[in-house]
């Protein structure tokens, strides 16, 4: 909300609605992700789990994925506290980075070889989401995966469909994984020791990627426009269609 209001220019009424006008400021978004992400990771626990993922030594994140929910459920504890723990240093061994400290998130410093479903970025891209999902909320995942792909549309490595769907696919692991006791619960049930990504992470290859600005606007006309929701509306049919999902 502070960064929302930070950027707001003007509201006005237009009939039976409101319309809002915003410059968009990616430093403000950068320091709200921040200040909402790492909230409730208990130091003592998380310690538990890099140790753990740091021993497994495995490079598919499918199977770093499996291991850390399968000592989730045999630790016992506080099933949300526990999966919190398990999905940020799932996020940490993806990076290659601490997540959890007064800088906030950090950005991936090294190539860590994790890979899910053939590729790093969408291994980055999933753990990340999941673990700011757990710790922020969905909502401010949700916002962190868009302002990536707006500025790698700028110059980076383009706006991409498929990393979007990874960001989603995350943020919904990591707010299924913490969302009550009960959940959590059942989360660690299903996961623990899998070694299938396809439980939770959709088919992507054919998702338009590596688009820069001026070809996402022809092609999609831009966040919000119909087009674009066309696109994000098949993203959560895919994701909705899941295993674990769909349960």
């Amino acid at each position: 909300l502070a960064a929302a209001r930070a950027m707001l220019d003007s509201a006005r009424l237009t009939g039976d609605g409101l319309e809002l006008r915003f410059t968009w400021r990616g430093e403000l978004v950068e320091k709200a992700v921040a200040a909402a992400t790492g909230q409730g990771v208990d130091e003592q626990v998380l310690r538990a789990y890099r140790d753990h993922l740091a021993r497994a030594r495995a490079r598919d994140f499918a199977i770093l994925l499996g291991t850390a929910f399968d000592l989730a459920k045999r630790r016992g504890g506080d099933p949300v506290v526990e999966n919190r723990a398990a999905l940020t240093a799932l996020a940490e061994s993806a990076l290659g980075s601490r997540l959890v400290s007064r800088r906030g998130v950090a950005n991936p410093r090294q190539r860590t070889g994790i890979r899910l479903a053939g590729r790093q970025d969408f291994a980055q891209h999933f753990a990340l989401s999941a673990f700011i999902a757990a710790t922020g909320g969905a909502e401010v995942a949700d916002l962190a995966g868009l302002y990536k792909e707006l500025k790698d549309s700028r110059g980076g490595s383009g706006f991409s469909f498929t990393d979007l769907a990874a960001d989603r696919a995350g943020t919904r692991l990591g707010e299924l994984a913490t969302r009550s006791p009960a959940q959590a619960r059942r989360l660690q049930n299903r996961l623990a020791g899998s070694q299938d990504a396809s439980a939770y992470f959709p088919s992507v290859a054919d998702l338009p990627e590596f688009m820069n600005q001026a070809e996402f606007q022809r092609r999609f006309g831009g966040v919000g426009a119909p087009a674009y929701r066309r696109m994000m509306d098949e993203i959560e049919g895919r994701i909705d269609g899941l295993a674990l999902y769909r349960d």
